[in-house]
């Protein structure tokens, strides 16, 4: 069980009910089959990537390349395109890129794509301290 002490809310995840000390209330269980059919043709891709940049903080340059980096938000196939700051002091990035994509296929064509490559050959690459990237699908 996992208490919610904000709404006084348990959750039994082995029998599927919403218990919240007043009453009970059943509810069907949600079970994921990804699992156990491993990957689904048509499956939704989020990529992201967590990065700190060369340049100082607030130059010139860091705008520059965040604005730079906005083109790759008119690529075919991406969708939610979001420039994140980071904002805890959990680790070195400064910014995040994210954005997701219908398929395999729609990331695959992105990461070919003219505009895409020419941004990580002509600025990422050079102006790019460190990153890390993560891609998701749903489970």
């Amino acid at each position: 069980m996992f208490p919610d002490p904000a709404t006084n809310v348990q959750v039994e995840r082995t029998i599927g009910r919403l218990t919240d000390r007043r009453r009970s209330v059943r509810r069907p269980m949600v079970r994921s089959t990804a699992a156990v059919a491993g990957p689904r043709v048509g499956r939704m891709i989020r990529h992201t990537v967590a990065f700190r940049l060369h340049h100082a903080p607030g130059s010139a340059e860091e705008q520059d390349f965040l604005a730079a980096a906005r083109a790759l938000a008119d690529v075919p196939g991406v969708t939610a395109f979001e420039q994140l700051r980071q904002t805890s002091a959990k680790n070195d990035f400064s910014f995040g890129f994210s954005m997701e994509f219908a398929d395999q296929a729609a990331y695959d064509a992105y990461n070919d794509h003219p505009v895409h490559t020419a941004f990580v050959a002509d600025r990422w690459v050079p102006e790019v301290a460190d990153f890390l990237e993560i891609d998701y699908a749903p489970l």
